[in-house]
């Protein structure tokens, strides 16, 4: 702090080649709370440099927002408010509404902190705390033309949507094209948001875009059954819905676009749908033949929903069989964009697969010896019976002579279980040397959890086999300590291992 005051003076004066101040930087370490009091800070920063904006024209409560640095955002608040007043006298009121002002800021990019907050996918705790200080204020949509409503639902945040629908008295629920919440909740499939969002204003089910498209299109042409389900229950009368000029229903969307699916839904719940035919008087069986589609036709000839739609003719005079070229259908900018990020979320997967596979060919190796050698081993184990066999005449000749022992039943069952798991392990990595990548990746993964399995089998059949033959009872409990306790060791290492793995993707992303 001593270095902080000593330097106090030229804190407007230093700055990054993006204009960011020492406050811009504090903002982006969360790290640097644990170190010095963010009030502290603030108060030896000082109010004047609080409005400094870097090249984006962020305050520096925009960049904590965005690293969800709540220990500052709240440490700011709590100083702007008693900060209000004149001759040191201490108004609140005064104090809020300057804090206020500030958090309402908008940078560059049309964005306010809460903006910037709800696109975080982190704790999001800063969310709420922002919206609690400001909850009359009806945030504006950005230069993109979303809101932060907007934001939190695109992005399938359900925390940010639920902090902000059940704090704030100022709702827009309006996005770009004429859309609302509720159709970005249905492009990006987030069921829980749309939950949500159809509680506090179901009313959204009868909004449509500036292309004629309710959120039942945009969930058809997306094609997740439990969206689709989610909508139809809130408002069946959606399904009805047309789209300008082109005279589209949902269903038609979903076949257009062979969501195979999303056609079951709807049906399913709203049988009359097929009776609906487009401008050009097609049903949804002369769209399915005209983009060849063939396990859509053939699902319609199997489920036999409406035998009609197969001889009826469109305007041209053409049934579905006659239908030929293909079908095209009025461009939209929101589904272009869905089109965009889901070719970049195809190429992102490709890569992390891509990844992945060489990361698990080099385990799969590893693996396929360690089950071969607990094969080996339980395999004899399950001729080499512990305590021997019965070699007297009588009924019980070639019987384990131990047979009876609850501790022999234990190692039989173990010794039975690492066998069997270790031979599927085998199993899995023989098929898969068959298969195609995308499937080969499940296979390891599987046998790798087996060989898992095999291990942790073979320690307790060697336990088991051990105390049931061992003549001192002694020697056989601290046999068995000892084993348990490794095995213990080894699950506990194991576990911290995932868990130290799934920390490291936690903060990648």
């Amino acid at each position: 702090m001593k270095v902080l005051e000593e330097y106090k003076s030229q804190f407007a004066t230093q700055l990054t080649p993006y204009n960011n101040t020492v406050l811009h930087i504090a903002a982006q370490h969360k790290g640097l709370n644990r170190k010095i009091n963010p009030r502290d800070f603030l108060a030896i920063a000082g109010p004047d440099l609080f409005s400094s904006l870097n090249i984006n024209g962020d305050t520096f409560i925009h960049m904590a927002a965005r690293r969800d640095n709540r220990d500052l955002v709240e440490a700011f608040i709590n100083y702007m408010k008693n900060c209000g007043g004149v001759d040191g006298v201490i108004d609140i009121e005064a104090g809020i509404r300057k804090t206020r002002e500030f958090l309402r800021i908008t940078n560059n990019y049309g964005n306010t902190a809460l903006h910037e907050a709800v696109m975080q996918r982190r704790d999001c705790s800063v969310v709420e705390l922002l919206v609690k200080e400001d909850p009359d204020f009806s945030y504006p949509p950005n230069n993109a033309q979303k809101t932060p409503l907007y934001l939190a639902a695109e992005n399938k945040n359900e925390k940010p949507v639920e902090h902000i629908l059940n704090n704030s008295t100022s709702l827009s629920y309006a996005g770009p094209y004429g859309t609302t919440v509720l159709h970005a909740a249905a492009m990006y499939n987030t069921t829980e948001c749309m939950e949500m969002i159809l509680r506090k204003e179901p009313s959204l089910t009868k909004q449509v875009d500036d292309f004629g498209w309710n959120p039942l299109h945009f969930a058809a042409y997306v094609g997740f059954k439990l969206s689709v389900r989610t909508l139809l229950k809130a408002d069946k009368h959606m399904v009805y819905g047309t789209i300008k000029e082109e005279n589209r229903t949902p269903l038609h969307i979903a076949v257009i676009n062979n969501k195979i699916q999303a056609v079951e839904e709807i049906i399913e719940q709203c049988p009359d749908s097929l009776d609906a035919v487009t401008s050009q008087g097609q049903n949804v069986l002369h769209i399915a033949y005209a983009k060849e589609h063939w396990k859509m036709i053939t699902l319609f000839e199997d489920q036999h929903w409406n035998n009609n739609i197969f001889v009826q003719r469109d305007t041209d005079g053409n049934v579905p069989d006659e239908v030929t070229g293909n079908v095209s259908f009025q461009s939209h900018p929101s589904r272009e964009e869905l089109d965009r990020n889901n070719i970049k979320w195809k190429e992102s997967y490709g890569k992390w697969f891509k990844g992945r596979m060489e990361v698990w060919k080099e385990r799969a190796n590893t693996h396929l010896i360690v089950v071969t050698l607990i094969l080996t081993v339980s395999f004899a184990a399950g001729f080499t019976i512990p305590g021997g066999y019965d070699g007297d005449d009588g009924p019980n000749k070639g019987m384990a002579i131990i047979s009876k022992k609850t501790a022999f039943k234990a190692f039989a069952v173990t010794d039975t279980i690492a066998m069997i798991s270790s031979t599927a392990a085998v199993f899995l990595h023989y098929l898969a040397t068959y298969e195609e990548e995308n499937k080969r990746l499940s296979r390891y993964v599987v046998a790798g959890v087996l060989a898992l399995v095999a291990m942790i089998a073979m320690m307790i059949a060697f336990m088991t086999g051990l105390y049931v033959v061992l003549p001192s009872t002694s020697l056989a409990i601290f046999i068995c300590v000892i084993c348990s306790l490794s095995l213990a060791l080894f699950v506990f290492i194991l576990g911290k291992s995932f868990y130290d793995s799934f920390q490291k993707k936690r903060k990648k992303y």
